[in-house]
């Protein structure tokens, strides 16, 4: 041995032996010296590695032990310093380095490199992976482990230990591969959001919304690694039950297939997916229980997720019509059993029913929105929605489906979500600079927040919330919230619309269509007539059905100001074709019947009578309000039109009076009784025909009492007001006083400003007559009758110019219809039918006004109109002959002939 060799190892053995002492100084200062004698000795540096660890210099140690492997890296003394130190500096992917290095590194029996050994440094390495973030390299390491745990002739006996240390490995590979996928996703979600901020001008709420949507996307994409360790690791976890203590749950890992579920469903609407979500869901209730804190959440929010994609709780769209839904018809797909019998309607809704019960029954007044929504749809499944024959908007009934306090909650709690989704963009993007107190305390209270709504919850909620608000008879608020329905379902982007931002209803299926024939019939309560019928013809010509037909005929009333006669057709033969459509559905019978009595004709009462009564029995026993009040209008109406119209007034009354007194089932009176006494839109007409039908009974204080109860709910009622207008006709106080009620709930009911003309200019107040007057020509613009009135409501108020015009458009309507009605027919005005040519009156005033103003040749040409129609007129002979004598005067010192010719006509006249 040299005898430097020799020197050398007494500094190393002078260094070990401080450091046993534990007299580090003297252990660094032999290391030192041990390098001055030789700076390439191996052992030198491994130990001045060890040495400079011990003392706290883990940097220093690093560096040592680099030096010594650049001398010999065979030999794992170095690298197991390396790692160590690597790890005490933070520097982890340098410790993963080493330690694969020693795990590659072939058994030494001669050492205490073993298989042991290896093993815990696997575990290490894989650790020091997680810690560097490199989430999928620890996330298959991990895995490896497990795997080799597992396997048959292991040899590591401090790790193969039972099954758990086998859940332990693989619940690591989960929990890495869960952050690999988190980080691919942020890192995607932060790409993009950079890439739009560059491209375009994006506000805080749009790049908050680009990343929510990028990242939800993420998670919809296979990651293999993710799926394999999960389920590994899932499939380990032994189910809950009240034996053995429940596993706690964590949704970052427990629920994270669930969560992918979730997107996957949100991308594609794929009922594949839906179904996969609804598994999930069911295996963490297996797993964890019921009651485990964040499973409830985490179950119901999947659960509305899939009740979107699959149209559950949609109930039907007409009660009555035998419509098969493809999706949930058919044995399904080969080899899956979920399609043959768990994949029908029924079931599946009592699945999602479960689900988002999970924990307790969930509360309509809940903070959180993804409960309040929960219970709106449960509350709907069981009560039926809007396709209910017993549900017809405005009714008890239908606002009894979901009633007010909770339809208010919904929508507030919608509304709230809405408002954390945008307010949680902007308090992202400004609490990134600086942090405050204040700021601390807001992501606190946000990080306590419920979580927003998935997409698809959102268009469950607000189709719900537009349904009931159209089943209360709030159309405006349905329409609101069809709304936002309609912008959250484009949103999704896989329902059948044409394009994205488009908002014609092309082939929209389920819940979208649903929410489209919601906000059209809602556009017909509130009169916008044509975006109704546009509505409802695009969605009949994608999927006809008796429902849009109701609707379309609807819009096609003829009995609705501004409809025509080919209206009136076109409604008939649409609510024809839907009652053939569905011949067991009552609705269309119902509309149909109500049509054809409205139609009026030969035997119209006993053909409406058949088919209201065929919709009464298809109701089941329970009868709509509204179809009661119509059948038993029928029923009246075919009495009376079944008296023979050749017997006297005096028989005619009686026969009327010997059936208004008929009591008992299957009457008139029985019908209208059972809807009188339900509160509904068609109540009033039920109190208004009981009137009539006392008034023929000659029970005058009954019917006084029906037509001011009928008047109390429709103030513009067009039975009672008229009616009560004709029974009070000496008293116009009283008509004036009922007609401006009527205008006030309606301000343009025709029949009340009709009757407020007259009975005003009685009273004198012929403003009121002119504003009357103007809104029934806003109604029914062609009506001379109307033009002559306003022109002599003017001609009264000394408005001459105004009256001029007024009677010179009723005459030209007269020359222009050539002697047809103006369609008022009904309203209390008619048109002048002795002449195709004129109006008299009109024609006799505007000669007068311009005899008054000097036009002395005008008046002679409008009184020889007037004559022309009516010869002999008394007004248009006296108006004429003083406007010739005016004339001869004007021509006595000018034209003596002319004079004379004119005092002759006027003497004549």
């Amino acid at each position: 041995m040299s005898a430097t060799l020799k020197e050398l190892r007494a500094h190393l053995v002078a260094a070990k032996t401080a450091l046993s002492a534990g007299n580090l100084a003297a252990a660094r200062e032999s290391c030192k010296s041990a390098l001055g004698v030789d700076d390439e000795s191996y052992e030198a540096w491994t130990f001045d590695g060890k040495v400079a660890f011990a003392s706290g210099d883990a940097t220093g140690a690093l560096e040592s032990y680099k030096r010594a492997v650049g001398i010999r890296n065979d030999h794992p003394a170095a690298w197991q310093g390396i790692a160590e130190a690597a790890e005490t500096t933070g520097a982890h992917a340098e410790c993963a380095a080493a330690l694969d290095i020693l795990i590659r590194m072939p058994i030494d029996d001669r050492s205490k490199h073993t298989g042991d050994k290896k093993a815990e440094w696997r575990r290490k390495r894989a650790s020091a992976l997680a810690a560097a973030g490199a989430w999928g390299d620890a996330s298959d390491a991990w895995t490896e482990i497990a795997a080799e745990t597992m396997g048959e002739g292991s040899t590591d006996a401090s790790i193969v230990e039972g099954s758990t240390r086998v859940n332990d490995a693989w619940r690591m590979a989960a929990e890495c591969a869960c952050s690999a996928n988190a980080a691919a996703a942020a890192a995607a979600a932060e790409a993009a959001a950079a890439e739009a901020q560059r491209t375009s001008v994006t506000s805080r709420a749009d790049v908050a919304s680009i990343r929510t949507t990028v990242m939800r996307s993420h998670d919809a994409r296979s990651d293999p690694r993710l799926e394999r360790t999960l389920r590994s690791y899932l499939e380990r976890t032994p189910p809950s039950n009240e034996s053995d203590p429940k596993l706690e749950y964590v949704h970052s890992l427990h629920g994270r297939l669930l969560t992918r579920a979730r997107a996957r469903t949100a991308a594609t609407g794929a009922r594949e997916d839906a179904m996969d979500a609804m598994d999930e869901a069911e295996a963490i209730v297996a797993r964890h229980g019921d009651d485990a804190p964040g499973v409830a959440a985490a179950c119901r929010a999947a659960a509305l997720e899939s009740i979107c994609a699959l149209d559950l709780g949609l109930d039907v769209e007409e009660e009555g019509w035998d419509y098969l839904d493809e999706r949930y018809s058919g044995d399904g797909e080969a080899g899956d059993e979920r399609y043959s019998g768990d994949f029908k309607r029924a079931s599946l809704e009592r699945r999602a029913a479960r689900l988002v019960s999970v924990g307790s029954e969930p509360s309509l007044e809940s903070a959180d929105p993804c409960e309040a929504v929960a219970a709106a749809w449960l509350r709907l499944r069981e009560s039926g929605r809007s396709g209910r024959a017993a549900h017809p908007p405005g009714s008890a009934a239908g606002a009894a489906a979901l009633p007010r306090p909770g339809l208010v909650a919904l929508g507030d709690a919608l509304a709230a979500d809405e408002s954390a989704r945008i307010g949680s963009a902007s308090d992202a993007a400004s609490t990134r600079v600086i942090t405050t107190e204040a700021s601390e305390a807001a992501a606190a209270a946000a990080a306590a927040a419920p979580d927003p709504l998935g997409p698809g919850a959102r268009v469950v909620g607000w189709s719900a919330a537009a349904e009931a608000a159209h089943m209360a008879g709030d159309a405006a608020v349905a329409l609101e919230h069809a709304r936002r329905a309609l912008k959250a379902c484009l949103a999704l982007g896989w329902f059948d619309s044409t394009e994205r931002g488009s908002t014609a209803p092309g082939g929209a299926r389920g819940c979208e269509r649903r929410v489209r024939i919601v906000a059209a019939e809602a556009l017909l309560s509130v009169g916008r007539r044509r975006e109704a019928a546009a509505a409802l013809g695009a969605l009949n010509d994608a999927a006809e059905s008796p429902r849009t037909l109701r609707g379309l005929a609807m819009c096609r009333d003829g009995s609705l100001e501004g409809s025509s006669a080919k209206d009136g057709e076109g409604c008939v033969a649409a609510l024809k074709r839907a009652a053939s459509l569905a011949p067991n559905a009552p609705r269309p019978l119902a509309e149909l019947g109500w049509i054809m009595l409205r139609g009026g004709g030969d035997g119209a009462g006993a053909r409406a009578t058949r088919l209201l009564e065929r919709a009464a029995e298809l109701t089941a026993g329970s009868v709509p309000p509204d179809v009661d009040a119509k059948l038993g209008v029928a029923r009246w109406m075919e009495k009376i039109g079944a008296i023979d119209g050749g017997v006297s007034a005096e028989e005619h009354a009686l026969q009327a009076k010997e059936y208004a007194l008929s009591r008992g089932p299957n009457t008139a009176h029985a019908s209208l009784l059972n809807a009188a006494s339900r509160v509904g839109p068609f109540q009033p007409l039920a109190f208004a025909y009981l009137a009539r039908m006392y008034d023929a009974a000659n029970d005058a204080s009954r019917a006084e009492k029906c037509r001011a109860r009928a008047l109390s709910l429709d103030p513009a009622d067009p039975i009672a007001g008229p009616d009560e207008c004709a029974a009070r006709g000496d008293d116009h106080a009283y008509v004036a006083r009922t007609c401006r009620d009527a205008l006030r709930a309606k301000p343009r009911c025709l029949w009340a400003a009709v009757r407020l003309a007259p009975a005003a200019s009685r009273l004198g107040d012929h403003e009121a007559a002119v504003g009357a007057l103007q809104t029934v020509l806003r109604s029914v613009p062609d009506s001379s009758a109307a033009w002559e009135a306003l022109g002599a409501a003017y001609d009264a108020l000394n408005r001459h110019s105004a009256a001029l015009k007024a009677y010179g458009r009723a005459m030209d309507i007269e020359r222009e219809r050539a002697g047809l009605g103006s369609g008022l027919n009904g309203s209390g005005l008619t048109t002048n039918s002795i002449h195709p040519g004129g109006r008299v009156f009109a024609s006799v005033r505007s000669g007068r006004i311009m005899q008054q103003m000097g036009a002395v040749r005008e008046s002679i040409a409008a009184y020889e109109t007037a004559l022309a129609v009516a010869p002999g007129h008394t007004a248009a002979l006296l108006g004429l002959a003083e406007a010739e004598l005016g004339r001869a005067r004007l021509a006595a010192g000018r034209a003596p002939g002319a004079a004379a010719a004119s005092a002759e006509r006027a003497a004549e006249a």
